[in-house]
């Protein structure tokens, strides 16, 4: 359900050969839980991929790394919070579960206009189902 993925995906082509930037933003995968990323975060170790960004958004957590042609990826885990974007702080991976969840929702409350996902989902829909 679109209303679900606070991702987006859109392809173009016609690159013009003298851009001097890598017009590709990032390529994003959503995973199911923080044990998916965990195992994928040891999996890119393991390949010698070092250079990773562990990042906590509120609404997600993610890993940041570039792929063999250096376009950015993102591995990512929905959260149950909302908190408006941008946000980002880095977070420790290896902390268990339940104190990663308590302290991303610690830092979503000390944020305004936080919500817990479910509800913020609610809301959106509300102000769609309202629109003429």
């Amino acid at each position: 359900m679109a209303l679900e993925c606070h991702h987006q995906f859109v392809l173009f082509d016609g690159r013009p050969d003298e851009l001097p930037y890598n017009p590709v933003n990032q390529v994003s995968f959503r995973l199911e839980s923080l044990d998916t990323l965990r195992g994928y975060r040891a999996a890119l170790l393991k390949e010698g991929i070092t250079e990773q960004r562990v990042t906590d958004h509120g609404n997600a957590w993610s890993i940041y790394f570039k792929d063999p042609e250096g376009n950015p990826v993102e591995l990512y885990v929905d959260s149950p919070f909302y908190t408006p974007q941008p946000c980002g702080e880095p977070f420790d991976i290896d902390l268990p579960n339940d104190e990663i969840v308590k302290r991303t929702e610690a830092m979503c409350r000390s944020r305004p206009r936080f919500m817990i996902r479910e509800a913020w989902m609610q809301s959106i829909q509300a102000k769609l189902s309202a629109r003429p």
